[in-house]
């Protein structure tokens, strides 16, 4: 991607998280080179003790010393190389070379024929934080029994995640953009205003058609979540800074990440019940208390000492709950409601090995015209992308050509870039650079 219009502080963010670790540790190290009672000599005495200094055992204690350095800034290089792709990112970018991946495969939402229903259809978005449908089968038991349930009982597909998804703002672009981000440095760290201003999203598109956008969410101050999202088209952010001031919740009051998750489902009710019905809205919602380590909230009994698992189910109870909340509500039956883990979980570890992994979604009340066989999209493979167009149907939306951006509707017959190229091939692609993604974050005031 062109850091033209990206905020600089992604690369001071590559320095802070990849180079002052391996810096500080050098000096660590140095330090206690130079802090031995020989090498206090050496300042004090002649240098007479340069030879003594240097004789077999200190030296060999140096060369060790030296090797740990070198040993660590290369496994610290390579982990960062690995997660982040930074290698791949400038060789491509020094290498000049433009791929036609999105001119062949991208579908510009702006210049799409879309017709909403003569009555817009509400929508709700909840974030689970790394959830995975995963987590209901790789255990000797089922760690989300409620959102199982859910999925079974609605619309769920395999969800598969690509380059470019893998931590919270970069999922939310996927899904809500159709697109993959790049240069992830620091895992979050995307604080630009015009975060993809010229990127067509699902915000800008319900934004045109007059819907209310809302969020509420713990914190909105962190990961640039909140600066890309009113890029396009959220008004309202309800969160942790928002509830202190408004009186509903003490000024020092900072519980896990910012409020607790049951915090955040008590007022989404609140907010949902204060909606004017003659205003179509989408509220996101997103939930953290399964980011690791985990909070387990003391509504939730601890089952088997493991906290991170136990995040997990809690987060389950609290999402069915939530869910069975809205179905008694007025405003449902012209609701649709999307459930999105946001990536794989993040815990390295936590899922046994050879296990096949797939990311949480559901898709409850759509419109009851569109046809769908869930059958059928049970057994596709689908990446964020897919959720753009497949989001528009369900909330009644007719879509040009049943896509858009790099997704399909699930719903369609197309195949997805997943299953006509296979997720290695789609990676490859992702990866590469290219002038309509680069277009992508052109300022757009």
């Amino acid at each position: 991607m062109p850091l033209d219009g990206a905020d600089p502080r992604i690369i001071l963010s590559m320095g802070k998280n990849v180079l002052l670790p391996t810096f500080i540790f050098s000096l660590l190290i140095l330090f206690l080179l130079l802090s031995s009672p020989i090498q206090r000599l050496i300042f004090t005495q002649t240098l007479r003790f340069l030879r003594f200094i240097f004789s077999k055992l200190y030296l060999a204690r140096f060369y060790i010393l030296s090797l740990a350095v070198l040993i660590f800034g290369a496994l610290s290089v390579k982990y960062t190389n690995d997660k982040f792709g930074i290698y791949e990112y400038f060789t491509k970018k020094q290498e000049k070379h433009f791929s036609t991946f999105y001119e062949e495969h991208y579908t510009a939402p702006s210049d799409l024929q879309i017709r909403f229903p003569e009555k817009k259809r509400n929508l709700i978005i909840v974030y689970l934080e790394s959830m995975e449908a995963t987590f209901a089968r790789a255990f000797d038991r089922n760690l989300i029994p409620n959102l199982s349930q859910i999925a079974t009982q609605n619309i769920s597909t395999n969800l598969i995640q690509t380059n470019g998804v893998g931590w919270t703002v970069a999922a939310m672009v996927g899904y809500e953009c159709g697109i993959n981000l790049k240069m992830p440095i620091g895992g979050n760290d995307f604080r630009n205003k015009y975060f993809l201003s010229s990127a067509t999203c699902l915000g800008d598109i319900l934004k045109q058609a007059g819907y209310r956008q809302d969020m509420v969410l713990s914190e909105g101050n962190t990961g640039g979540k909140i600066n890309f999202l009113k890029a396009h088209g959220l008004e309202n952010v309800y969160d942790l800074e928002y509830f202190r001031d408004s009186g509903k919740l003490p000024k020092k009051y900072h519980i896990n990440w910012g409020m607790e998750d049951a915090k955040t489902f008590e007022f989404a009710k609140e907010i949902l019940s204060n909606y004017d019905s003659s205003t179509p809205f989408v509220l996101r919602i997103e939930s953290v208390d399964a980011h690791f380590p985990g909070y387990v909230d003391s509504s939730c009994m601890a089952s088997r000492g493991n906290q991170y698992a136990d995040s997990i189910s809690c987060s389950d109870k609290m999402l069915g709950e939530f869910i069975a909340w809205l179905k008694a509500q007025d405003f449902y039956k012209n609701t649709t409601i999307v459930v999105l883990g946001d990536h794989y979980t993040m815990q390295r570890g936590f899922v046994p090995n050879g296990v096949r992994r797939g990311i949480y979604n559901a898709i409850i009340n759509p419109p009851s015209d569109l046809k769908i066989d869930s059958r059928k999209v049970k057994n596709r493979n689908a990446s964020h992308f897919d959720m753009l167009p497949s989001i528009l149907e369900s909330i009644g939306i007719e879509v040009e050509g049943r896509k858009a951006a790099l997704g399909v509707s699930l719903f369609s017959d197309k195949p997805t870039l997943l299953e006509s190229m296979g997720l290695e091939t789609l990676n490859q692609n992702l990866s590469q650079n290219n002038r309509i993604y680069d277009s992508f974050w052109q300022v757009k005031k």
